[in-house]
């Protein structure tokens, strides 16, 4: 099977993420650890995982950034940003699918991460169906599952996330 195309390199609305980036985008996947190790709903293995990736993160500055330049720079990864750059969406392709990763948004539930989904779902569901592509998604948590399940034209949930939440998948229609 030959590997999907990349995703789309610009989708309205957004800003497709540059070297320019890097820094920030690594300090948007810190303070998502922080946060989802803060979160009580969370399992104990996200928040001991999370913390434990927050409390390395400053210690580990120059690698944090080295590491977040090389995913920047992957051939058929994009990073997504709101207008404003508070909030982030990344996809890449991995193995026979489109894969949603490093969704952050600096202020969560202030509406960014809802607003930039708004933006990149349905533009990303459109591109996936007319090249033939599946998207896949983990979502931490049942909660943020669902709500990828209403912004993502046809997501459904496949079963349990590794090595946890819900793991969520859409075949490309054809018209």
């Amino acid at each position: 099977m030959t590997s999907p195309p990349p995703p789309p390199d610009r989708i309205d609305g957004t800003v497709t993420a540059g070297l320019e980036d890097t820094a920030h985008l690594a300090r948007l996947v810190e303070t998502g650890f922080a946060r989802a190790a803060a979160h009580r709903e969370n399992p104990a293995l996200t928040r001991a995982t999370c913390g434990l990736a927050a409390a390395a993160f400053w210690p580990l500055l120059p690698a944090a950034v080295t590491l977040q330049l090389g995913l920047v720079l992957r051939p058929g990864t994009r990073y997504y940003l709101s207008a404003d750059r508070q909030a982030v969406l990344a996809v890449g392709v991995r193995r026979n699918a489109w894969h949603v990763h490093a969704h952050v948004s600096a202020r969560p539930g202030s509406g960014q991460g809802r607003a930039l989904r708004a933006l990149v779902g349905p533009a990303l569901a459109a591109a996936a169906d007319a090249s033939g592509t599946r998207i896949e998604v983990v979502a931490i948590s049942r909660a943020m599952a669902d709500r990828y399940g209403t912004e993502f034209p046809g997501l459904v949930d496949v079963g349990p996330g590794f090595p946890q939440g819900r793991r969520l998948r859409r075949e490309p229609r054809t018209p």
